[in-house]
């Protein structure tokens, strides 16, 4: 806190992985750093994201490998830049990583400024592995024509693409030819970049979500070869894009797949302030038409600026105003504010999406909810989300989906509740959307109940596509008996999954049931989610990771038959807390395969916490030997307090809370353990 500001917080929480008794080594890490222009707010960021640099020695580690980095050209400040951004290059090995990368790729670009270009640009290519295989990927692009100047993108913007294996990158370069990606443009490294990170029912993916906005295959096919990271853009990125451009502007769906850019750009900074100002000159009958969204979303700021806010001198004020998020039409604010209970922010905000002069239509909106048992909270929560229902037609649009709701068997107070939490249920058409996939899963569940229970539970279950899917997918379910409870769990809890390709679906089942799952149970689905997320790759990695912890294959497998989302969390979850339970608690690394649940819960709220009172208890020798994980980290938190905190005396309880919500360092038991030690005696 003293030396780099740390709040207090990410002091503790920091403090956890560090070990020295003095300020000597640290202070002269410090000392390094700043001797080499380091400012304090840099040396902080390092520190942050990996504390045990203060531990490092500062003359034998660290200085050789920044002289190295200064050696081959690259400046000061650069220096104090790449390195403040990924401190993992202190860390990392001068002699078998750093040097032999640095030469590696001078050899493959065939100058030492273009390997410092790369470096100042992105670090990356320094941390990946499998250096074998840039060569070859390298001579492959050479060879087909590809700029030195695109190559150099690709090793700093997808590093882990340029080192692929050598025929995993030789099938994604000759699927960028067949799709008809020129080798002299820089889309055809994009396109390789897609193709290397974006799995098949990915793909298929996206074009069922570009699907549902009206874009047909030819034309998602078009804006994929005009942009080919539109593919990577997450749904909810896309939705989010499509619903603002289609529903809150009413502009064209096809408008983006003529200039697919618009996903790869913030929505926040970029797309709604310079759509809202351009809507607003059309709005004043300023242009006559919207202008291809690649004319006004494309230029600097300045330029954009110049051309269309400082051109209209008699809107000039009003368009800085709508650019720059401030204050939207008063009557559209007072509204909001008066009937719906916004803040005068959000009130701002929303009022750029909305164009009404009087409260007529806005509150037939609110009126017809109110009829159907929404409350004031939840009608908020809906403008909220989608302000553009305001300007729905509620008897012709709106009515007609509730009433169609509440026939299905939805109580009114479970309608409201699932409607608020997803108003696009009211802009989805209801005769080629809602009323259709109700009666495809009621052919496919049968029973009305059961629909209407996959509905209550989730939502998402109608806005996949692929109807043909569902239908083989759930028929082989059944055929191995699996219960309906369970059909309709998966349904409702991972309905993408559901409705995957048939032949990908029967696959993951198949991999199911040559791991030993019984059909009869619930983590049966559950597996074939797994089988169906997770790529054999990052299967070898998982088990690669719980390796590192003394697990054994056999061991791992077991933790996956008990809990087969442990193969789901990330590297980072399962080291942080592995790393907590063996190294930090001095815990059996086999206790987590024993309880695999825990890779599911919440670190800091969960495991912390519990798993630090029961140490604590330990050490006092209040309870014989850490109890079974499950036995303290599933219980509700009163049930855990009564057990674990309560029923002991109020000097225990008192250290024991601290510890729960804290107050109390998990590195600070062993000196409360000494404390109490020398008090008794």
């Amino acid at each position: 806190m003293t030396s780099h500001g740390f709040s207090a917080d990410r002091a503790k929480s920091t403090s956890r992985f560090l070990n020295f008794r003095t300020a000597e080594k640290p202070d002269a890490v410090v000392n390094l750093l700043s001797s080499h222009g380091f400012s304090g707010t840099q040396i902080a960021k390092c520190v942050k994201q990996y504390p045990r640099l203060l531990v490092l020695d500062p003359e034998r580690i660290l200085r050789p490998k920044l002289e190295f980095l200064l050696s081959v050209g690259i400046s000061r400040p650069e220096l104090t830049e790449v390195v403040a951004s990924n401190p993992y290059l202190l860390i990392m090995s001068l002699e078998k990583r750093l040097i032999p990368r640095y030469n590696l790729l001078k050899d493959v670009m065939g100058d030492g400024d273009r390997v410092v270009s790369v470096l100042k640009r992105s670090h990356r290519c320094l941390v990946g592995s499998k250096d074998s295989n840039i060569v070859p990927n390298i001579a492959l692009l050479r060879k087909l024509g590809v700029g030195e100047n695109y190559i150099t993108y690709l090793l700093t913007t997808f590093p882990n693409v340029a080192f692929k294996g050598q025929s995993d990158f030789a099938e994604r370069v000759d699927l960028a030819k067949q799709f008809g990606f020129d080798p002299s443009r820089s889309n055809f490294v994009g396109a390789i970049r897609v193709f290397s990170c974006v799995k098949k029912s990915t793909l298929e993916k996206r074009l069922e979500v570009y699907g549902r906005w009206g874009w047909s295959k030819d034309l998602t096919f078009l804006a994929f070869k005009r942009y080919p990271q539109c593919m990577c853009a997450s749904e909810e990125k896309i939705m989010q894009t499509m619903n603002f451009l289609v529903n809150k502007l009413g502009w064209e769906s096809e408008a983006a797949a003529r200039w697919p850019i618009i996903f790869g750009l913030s929505f926040e900074k970029r797309l709604v302030p310079r759509c809202s100002v351009v809507q607003l000159l059309r709005l004043r009958g300023l242009i006559d038409d919207i202008p291809g969204l690649g004319f006004f979303l494309s230029p600097a700021e300045d330029r954009f600026k110049d051309k269309f806010v400082v051109a209209y001198p008699d809107v000039k004020d009003e368009l800085l105003d709508m650019y720059e998020g401030r204050d939207g039409p008063s009557f559209i604010v007072s509204y909001l504010m008066s009937s719906h209970g916004f803040s005068v922010d959000s009130a701002k905000a929303k009022s750029r999406f909305m164009n009404f002069r009087t409260a007529e239509k806005p509150d037939s909106f609110a009126n017809l909810l109110r009829s159907h048992g929404f409350s004031g909270t939840q009608i908020a929560k809906c403008i909220k989300r989608y302000p553009g229902v305001l300007g729905l037609d509620p008897e012709r649009i709106l009515g007609p989906k509730l009433d169609f709701l509440r026939s299905i068997g939805i109580p009114e107070a479970e309608l409201a509740e699932v409607v608020s939490s997803n108003p696009q249920f009211l802009i989805m058409s209801l005769e080629n959307r809602l009323i259709p996939r109700y009666n495809l899963l009621k052919d496919v569940l049968v029973d009305d109940l059961r629909v209407v229970d996959v509905f209550k539970r989730s939502h998402k279950s109608f806005f996949f596509n692929t109807d043909t899917n569902i239908v083989p997918n759930i028929a082989l379910l059944r055929k191995l008996g699996v219960g309906e409870n369970y059909i309709t769990y998966l349904l409702s809890s991972f309905p993408n999954v559901a409705f995957k390709p048939h032949s990908d679906f029967a696959e993951s089942v198949e991999a199911a049931k040559q791991f030993g799952f019984d059909p009869w149970k619930a983590n049966f689905v559950v597996a074939v989610r797994v089988f169906s997320s997770v790529k054999k790759s990052t299967w070898e990695k998982k088990l690669e990771t719980y390796g590192r912890w003394g697990w054994s294959k056999d061991l791992t497998l077991l933790a996956f038959k008990r809990y087969p989302q442990c193969m789901c969390s990330s590297e980072e979850k399962i080291m942080q807390t592995m790393d907590f339970i063996v190294n930090k608690l001095g815990w059996e690394s086999e206790a987590p395969a024993r309880s695999p649940a825990i890779f599911a819960l919440s670190f800091k709220k969960r495991i912390v916490p519990r798993c630090s009172v029961v140490q604590l208890l330990w050490l006092k020798g209040l309870i014989d030997d850490i109890p079974w994980l499950a036995g303290f980290l599933n219980p509700a938190e009163d049930r855990f307090k009564k057990k674990f905190v309560a029923k002991y005396p109020d000097d225990i309880k008192a250290k024991l809370l601290d510890v729960y919500e804290g107050r109390v360092n998990v590195v600070d038991f062993r000196t409360m353990a000494v404390e109490d030690a020398k008090a008794r005696s």
